[in-house]
């Protein structure tokens, strides 16, 4: 909170008008986020700090909430500066500053009602159907890429990856917890590249459309009326095919490595929901789920941060890592199945 008393204060005050500006609380929901709650007089401001690597692309972040907000999407817009910008730059970061919004985001999918869980489904589609016909000129098209030439860099990569890690868990006199599921989550990755297909017709996945790009239940604030009364953290915005973004949704909304008959009925509602809004063939989702599967298991995102970059931030999400890699490595199969009606 000390590095907001001085100099950073002060430009927004002056840069917004917004005399007396004050910190009242450094907010610590955001695995990766370092935002704060501001207060001018009665009024507070939620002052968002973007991370490094989209601080060159915040002007684009702030055109993709506008074109989902001219959509009719909740999005929450940042605030004008007196000179009409929406962000500002100093001591080498890059803020923006929101009006606070006195609701709570749900703690996961497992606190998500029905009615909760057809409004996401069905918010989602109507975010991607706005796309349905032109795409709106803020980023480029990405097109994942797997052919046997990507798949052996890939390999070759995870697989150095791993070992270092792997290395340093075998140095390690005393062992936690978490060090032996970083360890079995590895290995399990390392045997399963071996399963991996040399090639994948992505033209199957569908056709690109404008995505919101991280978006779950921790990403919007519900009303009292259960109803998606905000959607936020549009940092990942990409254009890719939808059925990626419908894919990792339902895992994270309604799985997060639990398969339980009772989630797979949630996943059911949800897609049902969305498909609703927005019809989507079942094989683009199918392709989709494989898909997201194959990349996750060439990837060790939560074992780097630990190992090599003492981040420990995420270790939160390598039950889930480990769990997802092994129920779909047996049920990839029947998965689509289970949760299409």
């Amino acid at each position: 909170m000390k590095s907001l008393k001085t100099e950073l204060l002060k430009k927004l005050s002056r840069v917004y008008g917004l005399a007396g500006l004050r910190p009242v609380q450094q907010v610590k929901t955001g695995v990766l986020s370092k935002n704060y709650i501001l207060q001018t007089g009665k009024t507070k401001y939620f002052l968002k700090q973007y991370r490094l690597h989209v601080g060159d692309k915040v002007q684009e972040i702030h055109a993709a909430k506008d074109f989902f907000s001219k959509g009719g999407v909740p999005v929450v817009l940042p605030l004008k500066s007196k000179a009409g910008r929406t962000f500002i730059k100093h001591g080498g970061e890059v803020y923006a500053l929101f009006p606070y919004l006195p609701f709570k985001t749900v703690a996961n999918g497992d606190e998500l009602n029905m009615q909760q869980l057809q409004n996401l489904g069905a918010l989602l589609g109507r975010m991607h159907r706005l796309s349905s016909k032109q795409l709106p000129n803020i980023a480029h098209t990405n097109i994942p890429e797997w052919n046997a030439e990507h798949v052996v860099e890939l390999k070759h990569k995870f697989t150095v990856t791993a070992n270092q890690i792997l290395d340093i868990i075998a140095k390690k006199k005393t062992k936690t917890k978490f060090d032996i599921l970083a360890k079995k989550t590895l290995l399990l990755k390392l045997r399963l590249l071996n399963k991996l297909p040399k090639s994948f017709d992505v033209k199957k996945l569908g056709k690109a459309h404008f995505l919101h790009g991280d978006f779950h239940e921790r990403n919007v604030f519900f009303g009292k009326d259960q109803n998606v009364a905000h959607v936020f953290d549009l940092e990942k915005y990409e254009v890719r095919p939808r059925a990626l973004e419908l894919a990792r949704s339902v895992e994270i909304i309604c799985f997060r490595g639990r398969y339980t008959a009772k989630n797979f009925r949630r996943a059911q509602i949800y897609v049902n929901a969305y498909r609703s809004v927005y019809p989507i063939t079942k094989r683009e989702v199918d392709y989709a789920l494989r898909f997201l599967w194959y990349r996750h298991c060439c990837t060790s995102w939560v074992e780097t941060e630990h190992y090599l970059h003492n981040d420990t931030r995420p270790d939160q999400f390598l039950a889930h890592s480990y769990n997802y890699l092994n129920y779909f490595s047996k049920h990839n199969k029947q998965f689509i199945n289970k949760i299409w009606s």
